[in-house]
């Protein structure tokens, strides 16, 4: 069955990839790739099962991979992200920074496993085979971390978006953007990718609570918040 697709749909998740396979601000393009092949490893792996069913997720050992390039602590942290993400506690959260994980790390890590994961997903959905791994480029990541980013509404550090200050007035088109968006700001590439996505699945930030706005598609906005509560639902989402 042929599906209809939004113009650029495609070429977006190309960009996507190429993007996840370049270094970063703190990961390497093979780290990067690395997540995303963790992430999908995650859905078969065995604790990763006997964890999602115990009545703590401090139980069991921790999920690793001797041939990824990552350390167990990322291959865990990945995975825990996939497949528990519910459960995922600031004490948890706090546990990984001391373990050598900033939360620079962390929102970059989270914000490559999650638009890789909204791509597997879409074409999952669409019944058509997973994208192959993109094959990492060289390169050093560029230790960027936003001056004004300061710790207040998320577990990790984030931009005002009141203030939209250079360079990253452009995260924040309108004064309000959803928090979940917001969560990636402390790396901006993160932010920009999943507004990318975001802008292309479901609708512009500016417009995330503006109810009253129409996207113009084949679902009106109503019906479109409604497959999203139901996903989010069944997703665990808290949001």
């Amino acid at each position: 069955m042929t599906w209809p697709l939004p113009p650029g749909l495609v070429d977006l998740h190309r960009r996507i990839w190429e993007q996840i396979a370049g270094s970063g601000s703190w990961w390497t393009g093979e780290e990067r790739v690395a997540m995303v092949a963790a992430a999908r490893r995650a859905w078969d792996c065995a604790r990763c099962a006997e964890r999602s069913a115990a009545l703590s997720p401090a139980w069991g050992e921790r999920c690793g991979d001797p041939e990824s390039v990552l350390d167990d602590v990322v291959v865990d942290a990945v995975h825990r992200v996939v497949t528990d993400a519910p459960r995922v506690t600031r004490t948890w959260l706090d546990e990984l920074h001391q373990a050598g994980v900033t939360d620079a790390h962390y929102v970059e890590m989270l914000g490559v496993v999650t638009c890789a994961l909204n791509i597997d997903e879409f074409n999952r959905v669409l019944g058509v085979a997973l994208d192959p791994l993109p094959s990492p480029r060289p390169g050093s990541p560029d230790r960027y971390r936003p001056a004004n980013a300061a710790r207040n509404l998320h577990w990790v550090a984030t931009l005002d978006p009141r203030t939209r200050e250079e360079p990253e007035a452009d995260l924040f088109p309108g004064a309000r953007t959803g928090n979940v968006i917001r969560s990636l700001s402390l790396v901006p590439d993160a932010m920009r990718m999943a507004i990318a996505l975001t802008e292309m699945h479901y609708v512009p930030t500016q417009f995330v609570v503006d109810m009253a706005w129409s996207p113009g598609r084949s679902l009106n906005r109503s019906q479109i918040e409604f497959v999203a509560t139901r996903v989010s639902e069944r997703n665990g989402c808290v949001y």
